[in-house]
Formats: C-alpha cells, structure tokens, sequence
C-alpha cells in the first residue's frame, strides 16, 4: 500500500496550510451566486435552442449539465458546513424566506437538501468529473448542429478544459483525508478558480446564445428554402412528366419504338416523384422541433 503524503508536501497552486474560518461564508456566497447565474444563462440557452431543430440531444445534456452544477454546489457546500457550521442554519433559513431581495446574496441551497441524508466528503472528487464531463458533452452536441461553424465553437471550446480540476483533489489528496480541516480549507480554496471558469463558460453561452443561435437558425431557414425550391421543381416536373407518359400510352399503333419512350417516360416519373418526396421528408426533417423540457 503506497505510503500517504503528509498535507505540507502535497502539491498543488494553494495555499492548504490555512486553517482559519475566515471568509469561509463569503467566498461560498460568491461561489453559488456564480452557480446560479450560469444555469440562469444554460435555461435561457435551452429556451433559445428550441427555436432550432433536432436538439432533443442537445437539450439532454444542458439538463444534465444544469443538474451537475446544482450538485457541485450541494458538495461544496457541505465541505463549507464543516468548516463553519453555521453555514447550515443560514442557508436553510435563506431557502424557507417567502420574500427574496434581489439585491441580497442567497445561498441557493434547495429545501430538499436539508431534508435528505448529509452528503459524504468523498462524493467532491466524482462530481467534479462528472461536471467536466457533462460540459464537455454539452460541446459534442453543440457540435453536431449541421449548421454549426468552428469559430461559434471556440468559446465553448476554451472554457470546458477548465473543468478538469479533480485530478488536483482525487489524485493528490487521499479520499478519506477529505473529512479533514486541513484538506477541507484546501478543498474551498477551489472554489475561487471555479467562479473563474464559471465566468467564462458564462460569457460563452452568453456570446453563443446572442450570435450562434441566429446564425443556426439562418442557416437551419436557408436550406429549407433550398428545398421548396427543389420540391416546387420536382412537382412540375412530375406533372409535366405524367401528361407526357398518358399522351405516350394513348397513342395508337403502339411500336416498339414507343414502348421504349414510354418506359422512359416512366422511369423520369419514378425519379421526380421520389425527387419530391425526398425533399418533402427532408423539410420535415430539418425544421423538426423538440420540446423537451431541460
């Protein structure tokens, strides 16, 4: 069994030797009000995706990614608790206040939090993966909008490595060195680089919501009016085509000569319905709309 390292020698950009309560209560305030404003902007980037088509997948993974911040908060949180416990009994008195002033911080702790079992110390290291994997996810189906262009991307693509944090507490610290004050004040300091990525994925979504969803859409509208024009083309052709071939049967004698015309002529039927047809399923297709809560 390797041999654990003592707290001074781990490494790290932290200052872990602080063992002060000190701003504990101000610096999770700042954290979760971060939370909140960029799953306020994820809610209002989901209500904008619906306008485009087939998002279903997309809109999945801003849901799974809104609900890996609500847990990163509630684990963080419970690192707080422990180092200042009255943490708890403000914030459960924040989350039963009826009137809320917009102008006040709130620790956006939901009630049911406090009605369920405390969370364990070793879940911290889990969620934050899970929380860089959920984002990183949240870009894969961003990038597979057909419309979707690499430079709409690069916001996006820039913030999500910030995530990868948790190898900092998952590698270097032991798991069950979690509940302890030291590792605990180690723990916190991270929520300072946190608000950081939370702010640029944040001004991300907010460039990406205010200038891709438009140009998707553009685009999504564009290529459907390519369509009609196909469609309107094909059924005229398709009409034309099928005077033609009632003109061809009709005819009396029928040679052989004419039989192959009128093969032919059936043949370009066959083609300019199915012409329309695929372009019909293809309208369908593209402007198809989900609305699947996120």
């Amino acid at each position: 069994m390797a041999e654990q390292q003592p707290i001074s020698e781990l490494p790290g950009l932290f200052d872990y030797s602080q063992v002060h309560d000190d701003g504990i209560e101000e610096s999770f305030l700042r954290f979760s009000t971060k939370i909140h404003e960029l799953d306020r902007q994820l809610g209002r980037f989901s209500n904008d995706c619906l306008k485009l088509g087939r998002v279903a997948g997309l809109l999945l993974a801003i849901k799974t990614a809104r609900e890996m911040l609500r847990k990163t908060r509630e684990a963080f949180f419970r690192n707080a608790i422990a180092l200042h416990p009255e943490l708890f009994e403000l914030a459960r008195k924040d989350c039963t206040t009826k009137s809320r002033d917009p102008n006040a911080e709130h620790y956006f702790i939901p009630p049911q939090y406090f009605c369920d079992p405390p969370l364990s110390f070793n879940v911290l290291p889990m969620v934050l993966e899970e929380l860089a994997r959920s984002f990183n996810m949240l870009h894969v189906r961003i990038d597979q909008i057909g419309e979707f262009t690499a430079c709409l991307a690069c916001g996006i693509v820039g913030a999500s490595p910030d995530f990868l944090i948790a190898p900092h507490v998952s590698e270097y610290i032991p798991v069950d060195r979690l509940n302890t004050p030291p590792i605990q004040h180690y723990v916190h300091q991270f929520t300072d680089v946190l608000e950081t990525d939370f702010e640029k994925v944040q001004a991300a979504f907010e460039e990406f919501t205010a200038i891709g969803i438009p140009a998707i859409s553009h685009e999504q509208q564009r290529s459907s009016q390519n369509l009609a024009s196909i469609l309107t083309a094909a059924t005229f052709f398709s009409s034309v085509t099928a005077s033609t071939l009632q003109m061809s049967v009709g005819t009396d004698p029928q040679s052989g000569t004419l039989h192959v015309a009128s093969m032919l002529w059936f043949a370009s039927l066959v083609f300019s319905v199915g012409a329309a047809l695929n372009s019909l399923l293809a309208m369908a297709w593209k402007e198809a709309r989900s609305y699947v809560l996120a």
